[in-house]
């Protein structure tokens, strides 16, 4: 089942599930997933507060996603063999000034073709990765981080959220 609603920060930590919760679909990685992300969401929540009030939070099963000045694009994809898809398909990224913040959690180190932390170039924007281990939030696990944005988005802005959730999955404070 996947969920998707729209929700104020502080809603999302009072909704997260507890850890030792059954999730509704049993999924084990959903069972840590918002228990373990509360630690990440509240340095997030205040600097978002502080720079980008209008920016939107959703929880979506085991992850936390933040769009702030997004759209929906039209864009052929381009496999790895380098060649473009035929057909175009529909995919949310960052508008002028913008950025889309996707926060997963896994219960273990996830295995990527890529190497992280990268910025991975898109037709029309970056998209940032990195893992980050939980360490003492939450009893462990991992955090996967994707950021989207484009040439206009703030940089000040986009070091501070890298330097937040990296922070706070260290179990710090930022």
């Amino acid at each position: 089942m996947n969920r998707l609603v729209a929700i104020t920060l502080a809603a999302w930590l009072q909704a997260a599930v507890p850890a030792g919760a059954a999730p509704a679909d049993g999924t084990p990685e959903r069972e840590a997933g918002p228990a373990a992300l509360q630690g990440l969401a509240a340095p997030l929540g205040a600097l978002l507060k502080a720079t980008c009030p209008t920016a939107r939070v959703t929880l979506d099963g085991g992850g936390l996603t933040v769009r702030y000045r997004t759209q929906t694009f039209m864009v052929h994809g381009s496999p790895k063999a380098g060649e473009y898809d035929q057909e175009a398909h529909a995919e949310e990224g960052p508008n002028r000034g913008g950025f889309l913040l996707r926060l997963t959690f896994h219960a273990k180190r996830p295995v990527r073709a890529a190497v992280v932390p990268q910025d991975l170039q898109g037709p029309y924007w970056r998209t940032f990765i990195d893992d980050y281990p939980l360490g003492a939030v939450a009893g462990g696990g991992y955090v996967s981080m994707s950021l989207s944005y484009g040439r206009h988005a703030p940089r000040c802005l986009l070091s501070q959220i890298k330097a937040c959730v990296a922070e706070a999955a260290k179990g710090g404070k930022q």
